[in-house]
């Protein structure tokens, strides 16, 4: 699936098909989702914790710091 050219529409039916295939359906409740996106982003959080704004702004210009992030 090329960046460029994937629609919206065909990246959640990729999400769906991965889901539906693992059969995480019964999982996914509204606490569920809510509680694991919480997570993720506080995962995502860590790396910008006490960081002022503008060096939060240039984290991607460090490799080691971008692969962290990405």
């Amino acid at each position: 699936m090329p960046d460029h050219s994937t629609t919206v529409a065909e990246l959640k039916d990729a999400v769906r098909r991965f889901a539906d295939e693992r059969a995480w359906g019964q999982f996914h409740s509204p606490k569920n989702l809510v509680m694991g996106l919480a997570i993720e982003t506080a995962e995502l959080m860590e790396h910008f914790h006490w960081m002022d704004c503008e060096p939060s702004r240039r984290v991607t210009d460090d490799p080691v710091k971008r692969e962290q992030v990405a």
